[in-house]
């Protein structure tokens, strides 16, 4: 039996503008439209007056939660709010005119946005990138939410209005992010918006699209209404077209063909450049040139050999699924621009010394590009799903490898949020996948159904079709979560609040006090480096009550209370602030980390061991997109540290005398000082840049004996500067 009054307390300390009246054995629970009558034993919920569940739940932690999904309900909107997207569209002409609004009002300013970012970047590639150029790339995005909100909440306040009496009608979403709250009838004027009947152009286009879905009560899990997506963009009952009844033709041969003999092209290019240049590439360079493109050989031939295997006419399938042909363009644009990176990677390594680093990065992007191309090129040409009448399937690869399957191994079929259509066997392992924008879909879930082959959703897809049918699964505090955090969750926030304190100052006045020369340059590199750590160990420490989502959406009031609510996007400004101080000027000017390789390793560690533990840390509850912010944060974080950490660790300096190799000065054209750079040559042979003042450039310039102050961590990291015989260490 239920405890009728302690539910009373809960329901009155969360939801204070419900009207809640108790007496023995009987509690009533009123908001808007609806009702919530609960004697200890049964509990029903009425909305206008008619039940709409009535449950028997004995746990009061589950029945609260309950109560707690019906009043999130309500103030959806109800009924009205929870129909499928579809409904609402058809019923209601004044929410169908503001979306249609607000979707093309958004359309033009991501369009806007992107054209933005492409000048930027453009013009950081033809006319020098500077730190500037950079800084925008990174922060325009984030500025642009402030007036992309504005002109959105602008929008749906002009489009989103009771035609009759001109009023505002509610808007809900964040302060970022506006968004329109459906509402069937006016709260000025209490008129039905749900009246205008749909026009034929839009009923027809939504009969096209949206056919096959359908709304649902779920009593038990709180969703009351649930939309169910389809395969294609026709309805499986409306479709009658032909099913094919002979072997697909061969297609996209000559794409490939083009494709590799242009492939073969830029191949004998490099074997020329091979014999013409061997004696002066060292080997080292020349053994990494080779293996470069022994991965790019397999593929240019895969593209000549992987074709389709040959299949007996004498049973003919009764549907082919298919990639469609518009995929070539993705092959072609994929392949060129990833043999262009393996061509930038390939010259650095024409170049000696060897920047294993970089040629690593530029080498791991181009083959990715190369091979989504080369992929794409052999999918339009082979990759293809045969489906026979008796249940019997065949399917075919991209690089033409066939898999033949019988009715009885295909137990199951089930749909993913990316739009995979997944053949499962009779232990749930998948068989093989296709798409659902693949050609003839429309075929499949007629064979589907004729077959009897049960489907169903991955998690993922359930929760986009909650979301696309308009349902906010709250999040709901219970009992189980409590521990000695929650207790004192007032103290962690306070805390929290004093560690992003520190990290704000911390990132900052050092390094003003450094140009200020009232800081030495250690002392400046580690109070940087140490200001994110706090707030990382705090984070690790109380990662059970901390929610970097912020506020999320369907939280409810007591879920809330119980959980210090950061928001982690804010926390990117100082991260952005930390690594550009730490890269573009301690490491540039003062102190220039030699051994690149081996400090990235150092950063890549600290940022994992960071990422793992809370990863074990953080309960399931609270991982989310907060969790990849993070994750962007350590490695934002990271750098300073292992600077830090290597300066600290390092031996005490050693000197000698330079030997200057070639000296540069960079400018570029929308910047008024130049960089001077000194390329020197180290005891152990390693040739690395450092960059100066203009001072010590001209010295350098008139054969001025300058000096070496190399530094070595344990980890073998070395870091150097230059100064003069007679002059004190750039690091002090």
């Amino acid at each position: 039996m239920n405890n009728l009054k302690q539910l009373r307390d809960r329901l009155q300390t969360n939801y204070g503008d419900c009207h809640i009246s108790y007496v023995p054995g009987q509690l009533t629970v009123k908001f808007g439209k609806g009702t919530i009558l609960a004697d200890g034993i049964r509990t029903e919920f009425q909305e206008d007056g008619q039940p709409i569940q009535e449950v028997t739940i004995a746990n009061d932690d589950d029945l609260y939660e309950q109560m707690e999904a019906f009043l999130l309900y309500l103030k959806e909107g109800g009924a009205a709010a929870a129909q499928p997207e579809s409904d609402k569209l058809r019923r209601n002409p004044t929410y169908r005119s503001a979306s249609e609004a607000l979707q093309k009002n958004g359309k033009r300013l991501l369009f806007a946005l992107g054209t933005l970012e492409v000048l930027i970047f453009l013009s950081a590639l033809f006319f020098g990138g500077s730190t500037l150029h950079y800084i925008l790339f990174l922060l325009v995005p984030f500025l642009a939410m402030i007036p992309i909100s504005w002109i959105q909440r602008a929008c749906i306040k002009k489009h989103w209005i009771c035609p009759h009496c001109q009023n505002a009608l509610p808007i809900s979403g964040t302060r970022f992010s506006p968004a329109i709250q459906y509402v069937a009838h006016c709260p000025c004027c209490k008129n039905n918006l749900e009246t205008e009947a749909i026009p034929e152009p839009y009923a027809e286009s939504q009969t096209d699209s949206q056919s096959g879905s359908d709304s649902e009560q779920d009593a038990e899990s709180g969703s009351f209404s649930q939309e169910e997506p389809s395969f294609g963009t026709e309805s499986a009952a409306e479709s009658s077209a032909p099913l094919p009844t002979a072997f697909p033709k061969a297609r996209g041969k000559w794409a490939c063909r083009i494709s590799g003999l242009l492939l073969l092209l830029y191949l004998a290019v490099i074997v020329l450049f091979f014999m013409t240049s061997v004696s002066g590439i060292p080997l080292v360079n020349l053994i990494t040139g080779v293996c470069l493109h022994i991965p790019v050989v397999i593929l240019v031939v895969a593209l000549f050999i992987c074709g389709m295997p040959h299949l007996s006419e004498f049973t003919r399938p009764q549907a082919v699924i298919r990639e469609r042909p518009s995929i070539l363009i993705v092959g072609f644009i994929g392949w060129v621009f990833g043999i262009a990176l393996i061509f930038m990677a390939f010259a650095v390594c024409a170049v000696p010394p060897l920047d294993l680093v970089l040629v690593l990065v530029l080498y791991a992007a181009g083959l990715a590009f190369f091979l989504c191309g080369i992929w794409a090129l052999l999918a339009v040409k082979n990759r293809a799903l045969f489906l026979y009448e008796n249940g019997n399937v065949r399917y075919l690869t991209s690089f033409g490898r066939l898999k033949e399957f019988s009715a009885k191994e295909i137990a199951s079929i089930r749909l993913s949020v990316n739009g995979s259509v997944q053949f499962l066997n009779t232990d749930g392992r998948k068989l093989f996948s296709v798409e659902k924008n693949m050609q003839s879909m429309d075929a499949l879930v007629n064979w589907i159904e004729t077959h009897d082959i049960s489907f169903g959703l991955t998690k993922q897809m359930e929760e986009k079709v909650i979301q696309d049918a308009g349902i906010v699964e709250p999040k709901q505090w219970r009992e189980e979560y409590r521990s000695w955090m929650h207790d004192h969750i007032k103290p962690i926030r306070f805390g929290l609040i004093l560690t992003v304190l520190f990290l704000l100052i911390g990132s900052v006045l050092p390094f003003i006090l450094y140009i200020r020369t009232d800081f030495k340059f250690s002392s400046t590199v580690y109070l940087s480096a140490l200001s994110p750590l706090p707030l990382l160990i705090y984070i690790l420490i109380f990662a059970p009550v901390i929610n970097l989502n912020g506020k999320p959406k369907g939280a409810t009031k007591e879920w809330i209370s119980m959980h210090a609510n950061l928001s982690a996007p804010l926390l990117l400004i100082p991260g952005l602030w930390l690594i550009a101080m730490f890269f573009y000027g301690f490491n540039d000017v003062v102190l220039t980390v030699v051994d690149f390789g081996k400090f990235l390793v150092l950063w890549l560690v600290i940022c994992a061991l960071f990422g793992i533990l809370y990863f074990f840390r953080t309960p399931k509850r609270l991982r989310g997109e907060g969790s990849f912010i993070f994750l962007i944060l350590l490695l934002l974080f990271s750098y300073p540290m292992a600077y830090g950490l290597n300066l600290a660790l390092c031996t005490p300096a050693e000197h000698y005398p330079a030997e200057i190799v070639s000296q540069e000065i960079e400018q570029d054209e929308d910047e008024d000082s130049p960089d001077y750079v000194l390329t020197v040559r180290l005891d152990d042979g390693t040739e690395t840049d450092i960059e100066v003042v203009e001072e010590l450039y001209q010295l350098a310039y008139f054969d001025t004996e300058l000096v070496v102050c190399e530094r070595k961590s344990i980890f073998g990291i070395r870091m150097v500067d230059l100064h003069l015989s007679d002059f004190g260490e750039m690091g002090e």
